[in-house]
């Protein structure tokens, strides 16, 4: 039998002859489990014929204006077919137009028409029908009543021979790991391009396809069943562990699983009778997914926050499959989401110049009401435990409220940054940001490493990097990214505790995310206190291997900082050392428009340890992407590729051109960085004086917060833990211990 080999892109090769005879490849269905008994009729990919009786009688009512909406855009014809890395337009819109308008009593053959249309060109007689090739089963589903019987197998064969030959087989066959990967589940463009395993088209397609695949029956059912098992053995508790944060972020989430995924849930149970949206553990990703899209929305412009690899746009994907979870889970937040998407324009195609409202029009149930998260009393903090995320915020549906994240987690996946124990702070703007703007670790040096987070370094000059050909030592965390090993701890929240009225507290130990080499122990405790002003207490525990090796504390600004005390002017107006306490600076849009507030918000930090500390002003133009101060390579600004070519990446929003290091005096292994970092107005007061404390083995602060009497203190060795005392008009608000686990 002839071998299938594979392309550069990792399509499988196949002879005529080998193809023909393809029904005897050896896909193993015999061992595989029974497949539940399919619906016998169409459709059955992620809607039902009862589920369409439903949507007509919705588009007869609340949803006609939707309806006309998405009738405009079908009529528009299939849009998009031949760029790979675009969703079709008018393509689901036409097929689920057909269902309706058919179901409605009227003329649906026209909508039907349009894809068929375009099936009969001898360019799409192709296996996966050319392009798009989930999306091609799904609309043979749609339309299966309205093909032709001479052209059902032919096409069901297409589908079906795709299935077969597609990364060389139908058998679903990834380990564990490959469910937190984006490329395995398919980009939501399902083409070529980054598509691996194809979990989420070959479901669709399969369901489609399935008795009517021809001579590739075998492999829609092999298909069907290995997915079925798989699945259910190994896909959706991979997907519990993992959370609603999906593992790469929803930098690499958007480019297909924040989509495809739950697409693939509602296929799963229209197609094989497998509820994972309730099957899902309770901080499985299913039942975290709007969570996940929620939180990390900053309230001064309604957009994700720049985390890990993601990007800095709105919750799109969140928002297209809202409905779906609004539906499964009678979540009103959902709704809330993919209502004020569609108000906002979030939605808005300006290809098709209409919003995209299918999955409203098939999905939304008509009888939720949507509420806000604040109209539902969602708690102001949330913990993702599978990402080790940790997001706060002082007020729900107030462009004003300040809002923060804090993270330490494992790496699920190749994408995954190496930023563990980093944080961010915004109120109106941001206050604390990363840098880097949207470089790509590939191509820039300087977003290829740790150096554009918010943590400590400590610099080892024999410590060798992976991955070095675009970023030297930057003396922080181990590189794992696209190390391809699943999962790696390299850092982990170890406690979490909130309390609306008081604060929010997260502590991570990080030791096992630095090397060996140089890292004993590096821990980080991260306080909000909501008082008046608002305050941020930052721990952190050192301990070098060495002596002689430096430990650097980084924060990454968006605006120029003035630093208090006397300075070194190393380089006029971009270098200069100061040894002082005492740092302020302004909020900044950091390049991002569409803002929904005004005016600016201050913040003022406050170093308590190491004492004396050194701080160093770093940034500006020709200064804003400087490598590690002690890595003589790295003295220079890191904007260009290793071909000399400028990267305009680094210029896109968020924008960070200056940072703060903060040095302990050279000498002991082991440091402690305690930081306050305090959030008030433009024009507001200034913090009261904060004490240095020290009770035993614990150093913490005493410091006033408005009426607030506030005392902190942490533990030098040991368990991570500590203690908060807050003291109101002479009686305690909180005085207990910070937890020691989750």
């Amino acid at each position: 039998m002839e071998a299938l080999t594979g392309d550069r892109r990792g399509r499988p090769r196949v002879s005529r002859r080998a193809l023909g005879r393809s029904c005897l490849l050896p896909f193993a269905s015999c061992l595989l489990p029974s497949l539940p008994a399919l619906p016998p009729r169409h459709p059955r990919v992620m809607l039902t014929p009862e589920l369409v009786k439903e949507i007509a009688e919705k588009v007869r009512g609340p949803f006609a204006e939707e309806y006309r909406t998405l009738l405009d855009t079908a009529r528009l014809g299939p849009r998009f077919m031949e760029n790979q890395y675009s969703i079709p337009g008018a393509f689901m819109e036409a097929g689920l137009a057909y269902l309706v308008e058919r179901e409605l009593g009227r003329d649906g053959r026209p909508f039907a028409d349009l894809v068929l249309g375009l099936w009969r060109r001898p360019e799409y007689h192709q296996p996966g029908l050319a392009r798009h090739f989930g999306w091609q089963g799904l609309l043979y589903d749609w339309i299966f009543d309205a093909i032709p019987d001479e052209e059902r197998r032919k096409y069901g064969e297409l589908l079906g021979e795709w299935v077969a030959t597609w990364w060389k087989t139908a058998e679903v066959n990834i380990d564990r790991s490959g469910w937190w990967y984006n490329q395995h589940w398919g980009p939501g463009h399902l083409d070529v391009p980054n598509h691996r395993v194809a979990l989420a088209a070959k479901l669709f397609m399969s369901l489609a396809a399935s008795g009517s695949a021809g001579r590739f029956e075998d492999a829609v059912q092999t298909n069907l069943r290995s997915f079925y098992a798989k699945f259910l053995s190994d896909g959706l508790p991979a997907l519990d562990e993992m959370g609603g944060v999906w593992s790469e972020s929803s930098g690499h989430g958007n480019y297909g699983p924040l989509l495809v995924i739950p697409l693939a849930y509602q296929a799963a149970l229209t197609g094989l009778g497998f509820d994972a949206f309730a099957a899902g553990a309770p901080h499985g990703f299913g039942r975290e997914y709007i969570q996940a899209g929620i939180y990390p929305l900053m309230p001064h412009n309604d957009k994700l926050a720049y985390i890990d690899d993601s990007t800095s746009g709105y919750a799109v994907q969140h928002a297209r499959c809202a409905p779906l979870f609004a539906r499964h889970y009678r979540d009103p937040v959902a709704r809330w989401l993919s209502d004020t998407a569609l108000r906002q324009g979030w939605l808005y195609n300006s290809n098709l110049r209409q919003p995209e409202v299918w999955q409203r029009v098939a999905f939304l149930p008509a009888d939720l009401e949507p509420l806000s998260p604040g109209q539902a009393d969602w708690p102001l903090a949330c913990h993702f435990r599978g990402a080790g995320h940790v997001y706060m915020r002082s007020a729900w549906d107030n462009p004003d409220a300040t809002w923060a994240f804090f993270g330490a987690g494992p790496s699920y996946a190749g994408h995954s940054r190496d930023d563990e124990g980093h944080f961010l702070i915004t109120r109106r703007g941001h206050l604390v940001n990363r840098s880097g703007g949207q470089g790509h670790n590939d191509t820039c040096y300087y977003s290829g490493g740790s150096l554009i987070y918010n943590l400590v370094t400590i610099y080892h000059p024999e410590e060798k990097m992976r991955r070095d050909a675009y970023n030297e030592n930057d003396g922080g965390l181990l590189r794992y990214v696209y190390s391809q090993r699943f999962p790696v701890e390299r850092g982990h929240i170890t406690a979490y505790w909130h309390d609306p009225a008081v604060a929010t507290y997260a502590a991570a130990d990080l030791t096992k995310g630095y090397w060996a080499e140089k890292a004993r122990e590096v821990t980080r405790q991260f306080l909000y206190l909501r008082g008046r002003p608002e305050c941020f207490v930052i721990f952190d525990r050192v301990e070098a291997t060495r002596a002689d090796l430096p430990k650097a504390w980084f924060l990454h600004l968006p605006s120029e900082p003035r630093v208090e005390g006397a300075a070194t002017v190393e380089v006029p107006d971009h270098v200069v050392r100061y040894e002082g306490d005492t740092s302020t600076w302004l909020s900044d849009p950091a390049g991002d428009t569409n803002l929904l507030t005004t005016g600016r918000s201050r913040a003022v930090l406050r170093t308590l340890a190491p004492h004396p500390a050194r701080i160093t002003k770093r940034g500006g133009a020709g200064h804003d992407f400087w490598g590690h101060p002690y890595n003589p390579a790295a003295q220079y600004n890191h904007t260009l590729d290793r071909n000399g070519v400028e990267q305009s990446a680094y210029r896109r929003p968020p924008l960070s051109p200056w940072r703060l290091e903060v040095e302990p005096a050279p000498g002991p292994t082991r440091d402690y960085f305690l930081h306050l970092l305090y959030v008030t107005d433009e024009f507001g007061e200034d913090p009261a004086p904060a004490e240095r404390t020290q009770e035993g083995d614990r150093l913490g602060a005493r410091f006033g917060l408005g009426e607030w009497t506030v005392t902190v203190l942490f533990d030098t060795a040991g368990a991570i833990g500590g203690r908060l005392r807050v003291v109101r008009s002479g009686e305690a608000v909180h005085d207990a211990e910070f937890p020691r686990g989750l």
